[in-house]
């Protein structure tokens, strides 16, 4: 009778521990319920990092338009075509320093970090030639053009003996 009751205690103990193993999460809770239907990179879970190079076209107020010509590879559809990210205050602008969006100029060469909302699976695709998702730029960060290499021809100077 001694070790009944404890052996009677550990099982059911076992049980217990058994059933919330198994219980389902809440909704909006847990692995399978963190996915939203929202397309605003602001909101949706879960997000995914995407990382372009290219050039700035144009910018002004939330938004700025550049010429991708690099992406990895949750970006790799975009490359080649002009994209336009969206900007809110807690996006870092660098540009010789610390900058804003209206201090880039048009050719300048970028690397920007974006964030985006995760493609769902088995969802319905987007054709090829739809408008990517909006994105959000978390971190822009901008060197000058080169300059055109005309004006860094070089001289040759040819010495006669």
């Amino acid at each position: 009778m001694k070790r009944f009751v404890p052996l009677l205690a550990l099982c059911s103990l076992g049980l217990v521990t058994a059933s919330l193993a198994v219980a389902k999460a809440p909704p909006g809770k847990g692995k399978h319920g963190t996915t939203t239907s929202s397309t605003d990179p602001a909101n949706c879970h879960p997000k995914i990092s995407v990382i372009l190079k290219g050039t700035f076209v144009s910018g002004a107020g939330t938004s700025f338009t550049m010429d991708v010509t690099k992406a990895n590879s949750h970006g790799r559809d975009l490359a080649g075509a002009p994209l336009t990210l969206l900007v809110d205050d807690k996006t870092k602008f660098v540009r010789q320093g610390p900058a804003k969006l209206t201090d880039f100029e048009a050719g300048d060469r970028l690397n920007v970090q974006a964030r985006a909302c995760k493609k769902q699976k088995g969802g319905s695709s987007q054709a090829p030639s739809a408008q990517p998702a909006a994105m959000l730029a978390k971190r822009l960060v901008g060197r000058p053009a080169n300059p055109a290499e005309s004006e860094h021809e070089t001289t040759t100077t040819t010495s006669t003996p």
